[in-house]
């Protein structure tokens, strides 16, 4: 499988395979506790390759975060609560007004943070 390289802000770069599917990101955040160094890279990767459908190393389209399932979201949300005892991903990624935007470790531009929230609370994730 051939590999795309995505550059964020030009500070890091992330490999991830073409052709990623919705199962690499559930796969990537249950990989390993989401408090560890490289989960956030690993699901960014998985994210990347499955949503970033233009190739630019981040979901900066409307289309690209409609794309995102509520599985994945639940998955994202689930992952997270259980390596930060309890808080989800809303709270701890910034989704949730009043936070500070750390979705862009996952590879979603700040520009999308708003419709990336109400995806998420619509799926359910509180």
């Amino acid at each position: 499988m051939s590999l795309r390289s995505f550059a964020l802000a030009g500070l890091f770069a992330v490999s991830a395979p073409a052709f990623a599917s919705e199962s690499d990101v559930i796969n990537a955040a249950a990989s390993a506790k989401s408090t560890e160094a490289n989960w956030d890279s690993a699901v960014q990767a998985a994210m990347l390759a499955t949503y970033d459908t233009d190739g630019s190393g981040v979901i900066e389209k409307s289309s690209e975060l409609k794309a995102i399932s509520c599985t994945v979201w639940t998955a994202l949300n689930r992952a997270v609560e259980e390596g930060w005892e309890g808080t989800g991903m809303r709270a701890i990624y910034g989704f949730k007004k009043g936070f500070i935007w750390v979705g862009y470790a996952w590879g979603i531009d700040k520009k999308l943070s708003k419709k990336a929230d109400k995806a998420a609370a619509a799926c359910g994730v509180p």
